[in-house]
């Protein structure tokens, strides 16, 4: 209905993110197969839109990516729709930003647990834009040296037990253990 929205609106897009067996949402795919060909996520299309000029260094090959929550939804800059729809919205609050539009309250039930708490699906979207845009992509350890860690430690732990006092013994292994959780 406003002119400032239809002039730059490009596409819709949905939550549609996969939750783990507690129901947290963690997860995104930038990725789809549709129709024999491999689509990106409405995030991924939008990135690639919004900034071409670094997609190629931010994408990652899989197409799945573990979500780094950076932002609260109380933490995006929002203005209420309300404002746009009777135009008290400057063209300089949205003019060459990125801008989310959707539904934010719970009586709408768009609202999803996510491990900084329970989040609309906007902000959920938001926060998977801003992993693509800032590249803060976890980083996870080979399975290889997960296998390797807990042997290793093991050893260390007998080893330090039987060659030091108990006090230095202990302290050890209380860092080990926490380094291991």
């Amino acid at each position: 209905p406003s002119p400032l929205i239809r002039e730059g609106a490009w596409e819709v897009g949905i939550v549609d993110k996969p939750r783990d067996q507690d129901h947290v949402i963690r997860r995104a795919f930038l990725y789809f197969p549709k129709d024999g060909q491999v689509r990106p996520s409405w995030e991924s299309a939008l990135f690639r839109k919004a900034l071409p000029e670094i997609v190629s260094q931010r994408i990652p090959k899989q197409a799945e990516a573990v979500i780094d929550y950076q932002l609260k939804f109380d933490e995006f800059p929002q203005v209420s729709f309300w404002r746009v729809l009777e135009g008290s919205v400057l063209a300089k609050e949205v003019q060459n930003k990125i801008v989310l539009i959707g539904l934010s309250a719970e009586v709408f039930h768009d609202i999803h647990a996510t491990p900084l708490g329970l989040m609309p699906g906007l902000a959920i979207n938001a926060n998977v834009l801003l992993m693509l845009i800032t590249g803060g992509f976890f980083s996870f350890v080979p399975q290889w040296a997960v296998a390797i860690f807990p042997f290793f430690s093991l050893w260390l732990v007998l080893l330090v037990g039987l060659t030091r006092t108990f006090g230095r013994a202990l302290l050890i292994v209380l860092a080990l253990v926490l380094i291991f959780l």
